[in-house]
């Protein structure tokens, strides 16, 4: 049990390390008042029952999602992002651990229970401005709780999305996945900034604007990458146990979705 508490503690932290690694998210939920974000919940739990391709445990995913919470206020640089007290924080973990003790004793629970959760969580303190925030994040929370491959996209994740679909993004023009310590370069994209920096697949990235990247996620890596156009970002590479420094600058991405093209037999 008490590995498995650990598991469930690792794997919430992970979610709003993912979810937290777009810097503009807190700056959007911060824009949003209460009817929307409730809007934007409710939105979130109809798609799930029209669209997921099992039977939905709404227990397990209000569970989740709470424990996500719990994590976002132990985590003191979310906590920064938002205007909130140390006597605002105490009321928030207050309400997140009635819900937690309130669940337990239930044997089971409807998409209701969920949405009235996030709204008394929300009315922790009305002096503070920040009911919206608990809302979203338990919608963004109840979206990674399906499973590995589902989660909710932040307005600014979803415009990336849609610039890649077209093909054009600003960036540097690489593509990497995760290894044992550092990550990969997967792909550099033709005519781009890094590959005219001389960066080629199978290179390690080690250090970014002068960050280390060593046990990063791939998310919190693209943060570290993406600068405005035109601005310059220091790299440090490693290729074959030698470690180098490059500039490269950032600009915009023309990124075919076919790039390798073989004619087999």
């Amino acid at each position: 049990d008490e590995i498995n508490q650990q598991r469930q503690w690792c794997r919430a932290n992970l979610a709003i390390e993912k979810r937290y690694a777009d810097p503009t998210l807190a700056k959007s939920i911060l824009s949003i008042n209460d009817q929307q974000a409730l809007s934007q919940l409710e939105e979130v739990l109809t798609l799930i029952e029209q669209k997921y391709y099992t039977t939905i445990d709404y227990a397990s995913l209000l569970r989740s999602a709470l424990l996500q919470l719990t994590a976002i206020l132990d985590h003191p640089d979310i906590q920064n992002l938002y205007p909130i007290d140390a006597e605002g924080l105490n009321k928030l973990k207050q309400k997140i651990t009635h819900a937690q003790e309130f669940l337990a004793d239930q044997k089971d629970s409807r998409r209701e229970n969920i949405v009235s959760t996030a709204i008394s969580i929300s009315q922790f303190d009305s002096t503070s401005g920040l009911q919206a925030w608990p809302i979203l994040e338990m919608a963004y929370a109840i979206a990674q709780s399906l499973d590995t491959y589902s989660y909710l996209l932040s307005p600014s994740q979803y415009q990336v999305l849609q610039d890649r679909l077209t093909g054009f993004y600003v960036g540097i023009g690489v593509d990497i996945i995760p290894d044992k310590e550092y990550s990969i370069v997967f792909d550099v994209i033709d005519q781009s900034p890094a590959k005219k920096a001389g960066i080629e697949p199978g290179d390690f990235l080690i250090q970014a604007g002068g960050h280390d990247l060593s046990g990063l996620s791939v998310e919190k890596i693209g943060e570290y990458l993406s600068v405005k156009k035109g601005e310059t970002l220091s790299l440090i590479v490693r290729r074959n146990q030698q470690e180098f420094s490059v500039k490269v600058h950032s600009e915009i991405i023309d990124a075919p979705s076919i790039r390798n093209v073989q004619r087999l037999g």
